[in-house]
């Protein structure tokens, strides 16, 4: 057998970019579990808005598994109807900013919907459907990921019972919050199922949009919105104070000194980097 020397040149050249392709794995994972280690006893919790976005289109299957993969503490995913009562994955009232056609999820059936590619907006190249939330769920109970699960308030007032029903039948309660910016739809999800944390969306200044809900768990509020008299009233009452959607290095320094104990963002990396800066 003839030694390695002897090998042929283009061999040996993909023998060295597999040796140097899987070098930067280790290095990188290494970095992350270092990272990850540093961050263990923060007391702030990171949220990937919509998922992560880096290599993924939003709120798809591939960013919740982005997310994952960046150990976030939270998946923050958007949910509405399908015209046959399912429940998919969606930001906008219509498919025309991520899928180029403008039509409604409440006008479709699920089938219809998955013949729309909700990558298009990042590359036609992949073809991505909008998943339902029962398949999010199945990903996410591999590594008990929680979600935080908003409710889009376009049209559906039969969704807070769907979402709950799908909670509870995939038993994944202790791992899913759910928020709105509709009072009346968390209400309705913490009338079926008080055992689901509940948060209210809200860009309010004002004490009294918190005093008066007392029922809600926790608030998520825009950051420049949080004021210290917000975050001592929300901490007097142990209430939760998520802050959205901080996702440059100046937003996320300004959320970092709201007092707010989650931080629903675009950038993942950028916002431990912070907060280990800040530590």
């Amino acid at each position: 057998m003839l030694p390695d020397v002897f090998d042929d040149p283009q061999t040996s050249k993909k023998k060295i970019i597999r040796l140097m392709f899987f070098m930067i794995i280790f290095w990188y994972l290494l970095i992350k579990i270092v990272f990850n280690i540093f961050l263990i006893n923060s007391n702030i919790k990171i949220t990937a808005h919509r998922g992560s976005k880096f290599f993924s289109p939003e709120n798809t299957i591939p960013s919740v598994v982005e997310a994952i993969a960046l150990n976030a503490d939270f998946i923050e995913i958007d949910v509405q109807l399908t015209k046959d009562n399912k429940v998919i994955l969606l930001h906008d009232r219509t498919f025309s900013r991520v899928g180029g056609v403008n039509l409604k999820p409440q006008d479709l059936t699920y089938d219809e919907v998955c013949n729309i590619n909700v990558g298009a907006y990042k590359s036609n190249l992949v073809f991505v459907k909008a998943p339902l939330l029962e398949d999010v769920i199945d990903v996410c109970k591999l590594s008990n990921a929680k979600l935080l699960i908003e409710l889009k308030y376009y049209e559906d007032d039969t969704l807070p019972s769907e979402v709950v029903r799908i909670i509870r039948e995939n038993d994944y309660i202790d791992y899913c919050y759910v928020q709105s910016f509709s009072l009346k739809m968390i209400k309705q999800v913490n009338e079926e199922e008080p055992r689901i944390k509940v948060g209210l969306l809200t860009y309010s200044p004002s004490l009294i949009t918190y005093s008066q809900n007392s029922f809600v768990d926790f608030f998520s509020i825009h950051y420049l919105s949080i004021t210290p008299q917000i975050e001592l009233y929300l901490k007097s009452k142990n209430k939760e104070l998520f802050c959205y959607t901080p996702s440059s290095e100046p937003e996320l320094a300004i959320a970092l000194n709201t007092g707010a104990t989650n931080i629903i963002t675009n950038d993942v990396e950028l916002a431990k980097l912070i907060i280990l800066a800040n530590k």
